[in-house]
């Protein structure tokens, strides 16, 4: 039993599976396209004997042996994002523009979330753009962080943000 399983969120998920007969021991596991999920990040294929490994309920340690691996988005890996804040910093309450640039053609997300609370705040997709603009506006002061993720899951940076009253 071969069973892959995305590792990148708080639990791991059970994306995909197949399994070799007696008669046929030798083979390819290939999945066809846009047939898995877009989950980037860390994953695991994991090699097993008990016919239920391919169960709902399996999970890594499950297993006789895994390889790990990293499934990157498109375009990713040799994109260099930069975040470029206004000189006069974030203040509460007050429009500011920040800049990215570097990032890959694929769908990437801007995330700014309250360390205070571990709390989205605000969000923008790049739309697939390299290089743009986005106005945020935050109606607290304290410490934020930036986290860039490309394509699904994969977080690709963390900036730290402090919003001045």
């Amino acid at each position: 039993m071969l069973v892959l399983f995305f590792v990148g969120g708080p639990t791991p998920k059970r994306v995909a599976w197949s399994y070799t007969l007696a008669k046929k021991p030798d083979g390819t596991f290939e999945r066809g396209a846009n047939t898995m999920p877009a989950y980037t990040g860390p994953w695991k294929a994991c090699l097993g004997y008990d016919p239920a490994l391919k169960q709902d309920t399996a999970r890594p340690a499950d297993f006789d042996d895994c390889v790990d691996f990293y499934l990157a988005g498109g375009g990713s890996l040799d994109a260099k994002p930069e975040i470029t804040l206004p000189t006069d910093g974030a203040i509460a309450n007050r429009e500011f523009e920040l800049s990215w640039t570097g990032f890959p053609p694929s769908a990437s997300r801007l995330v700014l979330v309250s360390q205070s609370r571990e709390m989205t705040v605000a969000h923008r997709t790049t739309a697939s753009q390299g290089s743009g603009q986005w106005k945020i506006r935050v109606g607290a002061p304290g410490r934020y962080e930036l986290r860039v993720y490309f394509e699904g899951d994969d977080l690709r940076a963390r900036m730290p943000i402090e919003v001045k009253p």
